[in-house]
């Protein structure tokens, strides 16, 4: 198999011999000739490599799908119009009426929400375990139960999954494992190698990796992501051809990218834990995290999100943020500039204070998406922030 980066750059691409492009086209068309489509299909070809309406399927949507894949180690990928409809659209294809999910606690704010106030409309029931406590899989798990949902690094206190626990103990009651791996990313790890089924991204964090587009990606074995797939096309929640060509684009530069993310935060995460103002950091390449011992053994590289909480509380980490100078106020993370942002007016804004604690999420919390410029200007805001907040 390839090395990483030449998959990162070369996998899925779709050359045009023709004009000679080194880039995939951006195919903006929304249908296509049928001439004999139509009877190929009813042949029984692999309809996925034949166009003929873009939600359907697209040249340049099909190579972003076929280098997440040889990123991820997976048999098929699948992307979509966002991160949530990725997550949406797999679990309405795994989990029926009357079934349940069991999910870790410790999950991004949105797939909260869409756990707790869209499912239930469905007849779709979640129970949580708490993620640094898999046995608690084997206890909770009910006849109705359909799959085991995870975040590989938890949002936004970087708690690391321990898969291979979890997978042991899911497998041991027959439920596949759904792990959204969006702060992992394959670079640091794959978790499909370590036995879960499916691989979650929201896109348009590390992989798309310059903040310009919104995705998702689904990878998994080929006969589910065409299941998937079809429930994709029903759904329409299909990602557009130039949206797929920046993602495509940001691929090809992850591995490069993701060396520099894991570097800086775990420098600036150092710098935090000594800071008299920081009452508390969350890094897993920190001694000091909980998760640190199982990030050793199943993280090539810590990540890109560093997440502290300030004495003062709330009204301190937004002067915190409202004195940086390099760092931007914004929500989101993954691109290649650095992004600070509190968890309890963003990401888990709509989750109440009392489920917010029980997550652990505690007034004065930031969450930082270390990006790719020097560590020492990055460092010297951070200190600048401090300093006057």
């Amino acid at each position: 198999m390839r090395g990483k980066s030449t998959r990162a750059v070369h996998s899925g691409e779709k050359l045009d011999l023709e004009v000679g492009a080194v880039n995939t086209p951006v195919y903006l068309s929304s249908t296509f000739f049928i001439e004999d489509k139509m009877d190929r299909i009813n042949a029984g070809a692999d309809p996925t490599d034949i166009y003929l309406y873009t939600r359907l399927g697209n040249p340049t949507i099909n190579a972003v799908e076929d280098k997440i894949a040889a990123l991820e180690n997976g048999e098929k990928g699948l992307v979509f119009s966002s991160g949530m409809s990725a997550i949406s659209s797999t679990l309405l294809t795994m989990v029926k009426s009357g079934q349940r999910i069991l999910a870790s606690r410790d999950l991004y704010g949105g797939t909260y929400s869409l756990f707790e106030d869209i499912f239930p409309d469905l007849n779709i029931g979640v129970d949580h375990f708490d993620i640094e406590r898999p046995e608690q899989i084997s206890e909770l798990a009910k006849e109705k139960t359909a799959v085991v949902y995870i975040e590989s690094v938890s949002n936004p206190l970087l708690k690391v999954a321990d898969i291979r626990k979890i997978v042991e103990l899911a497998k041991g009651k027959d439920l596949p494992v759904i792990c959204d791996q969006t702060f992992a990313t394959p670079v640091n790890q794959t978790s499909l190698d370590l036995g879960v089924d499916v691989v979650l991204h929201s896109a348009s964090k590390y992989l798309n990796g310059h903040s310009d587009v919104v995705a998702g990606a689904v990878v998994a074995r080929k006969e589910l992501v065409d299941r998937i797939r079809d429930r994709r096309k029903k759904l329409g929640t299909n990602i557009a051809p130039h949206a797929a060509y920046l993602f495509l684009r940001g691929m090809k530069t992850l591995v490069p990218r993701m060396q520099r993310h894991n570097e800086n935060a775990l420098a600036l995460a150092k710098y935090l834990q000594d800071h008299e103002k920081v009452e508390m950091v969350y890094y897993p390449g920190l001694e000091t995290h909980p998760s640190h011992d199982i990030a050793k053994e199943l993280l090539h590289g810590f990540g890109g999100v560093v997440s502290f909480e300030l004495e003062g509380g709330d009204e301190a980490a937004k002067e915190f943020v409202s004195k940086l100078l390099v760092i931007l106020n914004a929500t989101s993370l993954g691109g290649v500039e650095s992004l600070a942002t509190l968890p309890v007016v963003t990401s888990h804004s709509t989750i109440s204070p009392k489920q917010r604690l029980a997550m652990g999420i505690r007034p004065g919390l930031v969450r930082l998406s270390v990006g790719i410029e020097d560590v020492e200007d990055i460092i010297a805001d951070v200190d600048h922030a401090l300093a006057h907040a």
